[in-house]
């Protein structure tokens, strides 16, 4: 089986109106939190990078320079982070088919997490991805958007059923799941970024751009169409969410930087 492609989307589009100044251009140790970022994935063993940008979106531009990313703009971003998840899916020459593709959603709210995590995170996908070649074989995406989470789980349902079978989830040899959702660990606690795989990238492009992905994807867990596994890390930088001035002293504190 080849493996899947894995694509990390770096969601900088929010406006960051509680922290005061965008969250991207955050200078953090002699560089910008954007680039922080995108360097991190560059260093880690996705294969393709792809940023998501709204407010402000000229100044990252020139932040980001010519590191080799590809760069989408979410005109909608004020809806909320599901619609920039789909604009960059939408840009994927890939495409969403099956286990093809895998994505790893990474915030610019976590410019500290090293390239190790997202290792981990392929790591656990390359070993439980069905053993069975898919590939060829895209999943179908019905017209429009939907904002029902049990139509989406529905649909999904049926075509996991048609393309996988669920093997054992305590069989190490089998797939546990048609799609997967792969969280970092620290403390019992489940953080940033995540990897989704599987026929649910397909599903999470009907979902409306102001719908809490969060809630779509525990929907779709519960009705035993999505397999989630946590990884454990041994960095607390996962569990970062710089929304405030408070949260951001907080970070560059335990990071030794103030």
């Amino acid at each position: 089986m080849i493996p899947p492609t894995v694509v990390t989307i770096v969601l900088a589009a929010g406006s960051s109106g509680r922290l005061g100044t965008h969250k991207a251009l955050l200078h953090l140790e002699n560089r910008s939190a954007i680039v922080r970022v995108i360097q991190t994935s560059l260093a880690s063993n996705s294969d393709q990078t792809v940023v998501v940008l709204g407010a402000h979106s000229e100044s990252i531009r020139r932040e980001i320079g010519d590191l080799p990313v590809s760069v989408v703009e979410n005109v909608n971003f004020a809806l909320g982070r599901t619609g920039s998840l789909k604009c960059a899916l939408q840009s994927l020459v890939t495409g969403c088919y099956g286990n093809d593709t895998a994505i790893i959603i990474f915030p610019v709210d976590c410019p500290f997490v090293p390239s190790l995590v997202l290792n981990k995170l392929i790591a656990c996908l390359l070993s439980n991805v069905s053993t069975v070649d898919h590939g060829e074989k895209p999943v179908s995406v019905l017209g429009g958007v939907c904002s029902d989470r049990q139509a989406s789980v529905s649909n999904l349902r049926l075509s996991a059923e048609r393309s996988w079978s669920v093997d054992d989830e305590n069989s190490p040899a089998g797939m546990q799941s048609a799609s997967l959702w792969i969280h970092p660990e620290y403390s019992g606690r489940r953080g940033h970024p995540v990897l989704l795989s599987g026929p649910i990238l397909s599903h999470v492009l009907k979902l409306a751009d102001d719908f809490p992905l969060k809630d779509f994807l525990y929907e779709a867990e519960k009705n035993q169409v999505l397999c989630r596994h946590t990884v454990k890390v041994d960095t607390a930088s996962v569990l970062d969410n710089i929304n405030t001035t408070d949260d951001l002293v907080r970070v560059l504190k335990r990071e030794g930087l103030t």
